[in-house]
């Protein structure tokens, strides 16, 4: 009897022990899996999403890199949003990139403390018009590369003083910058600059090295207060949109706004040597290369002389030079394949493209819509209203890469100019 009793218990046991494992699955089943393909990074346990729910994403790491994201793809080519709702099983891929993530306005101004890195723009940044502290000099360029991958700065300034004669985003240019678009911002430089020589710009004073796919949209960039006790014919002020000045190259870039230089130069009314100051859409002298680049600005640029002690002006102290592109094009520099619109004002010399050229300006166009002055200086070819309108124009005439440019809609009488892909 008591075998029998055993026997049953020992069945009862087998029989609740395999219905537990039935009832009870290896995995839970109220939800979708989100696995993590981290691409070197550290192992990431997959997760389990309710439906329609969110995912709280980790962040892996890799040595020697930056965790950028993660995407829904293997060739990485779109982002996955975090605010997605997950609605099926799928895996995520990490993208690395080997330097530093911009995110805030904070990281941007990091930049300085590794002048030689790689820089990704990872969003678009509000400045809220705070005042930025210029990074790099001509003693400390910054030689590394910064991709903005399309993103923007906004509200974008920058803090001037009598002391740097260096001014922009980057003072002093000999790395890499690409692909980035500054806009909607207004800068005003107001100093009574020392130095002999002054290079203002919304990106960079002076380049040296490579600038291209950029954008500068609807900036307004004005210096009013420049002067200093400059007796040297080489004394004054650079200034324009992509650079105060370039010795490097600046492809495939676009600039839309106004430039406004206005140079009083202290001098005594009996000792004074003319001062050019040069002011340019693009740069205000060129003694590099600028190439496939496009410019609708307002250019005013004007010099005077003033009387060291009451401050009169003296008319005959005129020189101010200015150009859509650049205020002049120096021996050996070139410029090939822009379109210039806007309007060109300087109280001593100004021209379309440029004023003055003393080296080599190749198949360059100004619009039909461009306003002209009387002391003009023509250095391109006409280009009337339809024919600038027509895709013919951008692809056989100007030669723009439509990987690179947008010209499919163009109409500039209506505000509907060429724009840069971001890829």
């Amino acid at each position: 009897m008591k075998r029998n009793i055993f026997v049953i218990l020992i069945a009862i046991v087998l029989l609740f022990g395999l219905a537990s494992c039935e009832i009870t699955p290896t995995e839970p089943t109220d939800g979708y899996k989100v696995s993590f393909e981290t691409n070197g990074g550290n192992y990431i346990k997959p997760l389990v999403v309710k439906e329609n729910e969110k995912i709280d994403l980790p962040t892996p790491k890799k040595q020697d890199f930056s965790f950028y994201g993660w995407y829904i793809d293997k060739d990485l080519t779109e982002m996955f949003e975090e605010d997605t709702i997950i609605n099926e099983d799928i895996t995520l891929y990490a993208r690395w990139v080997d330097g530093y993530i911009i995110k805030t306005f904070t990281d941007l101004d990091n930049i300085r403390n590794d002048l030689s890195a790689k820089y990704y723009l990872a969003n678009d940044i509000d400045c809220m018009n705070a005042k930025f502290n210029t990074i790099g000099s001509l003693e400390t360029p910054f030689t590394g590369s910064f991709d903005g991958q399309g993103y923007s700065l906004c509200n974008f300034n920058i803090q001037s003083s009598d002391t740097i004669a260096y001014l922009g985003l980057f003072g002093y240019n000999k790395g890499k910058i690409t692909n980035l678009i500054i806009k909607d911002s207004i800068i005003v430089f107001e100093n009574n600059f020392t130095s002999e020589l002054v290079y203002s710009s919304v990106l960079v004073g002076q380049n040296d090295g490579t600038i291209s796919n950029c954008e500068i949209v609807n900036v307004s960039l004005s210096n009013t207060k420049v002067g200093g006790k400059h007796y040297t014919k080489n004394g004054a002020v650079r200034q324009g949109l992509i650079a105060g000045a370039n010795t490097g190259s600046i492809s495939n870039c676009s600039v839309i706004g106004d430039v406004t230089l206005v140079n009083r130069e202290l001098a005594s009314k009996n000792s004074y040597t003319k001062t050019y100051v040069r002011c340019g859409g693009v740069t205000g002298a060129n003694l590099g290369l600028i190439e496939n680049c496009f410019a609708n600005v307002n250019v005013s640029c004007t010099g005077y002389f003033a009387d060291y002690i009451g401050q009169i002006y003296i008319d005959d102290g005129n020189v101010g030079e200015a150009g859509a592109i650049a205020a002049v094009n120096e021996e050996n520099a070139k410029i090939i394949n822009c379109l210039v619109m806007g309007s060109v004002f300087a109280n001593f010399h100004d021209g379309d493209v440029v004023n003055r050229n003393s080296g080599e300006i190749m198949n360059c166009h100004r619009s039909s819509l461009m306003e002209i002055s009387e002391l003009y200086r023509v250095h391109a070819l006409l280009a009337h209203e339809d024919v600038t309108s027509s895709i013919e124009f951008y692809q056989n005439v100007l030669v723009w890469d439509n990987t690179i440019w947008n010209y499919t809609d163009i109409d500039l009488s209506n505000g509907k100019y060429p724009y840069l892909v971001f890829n």
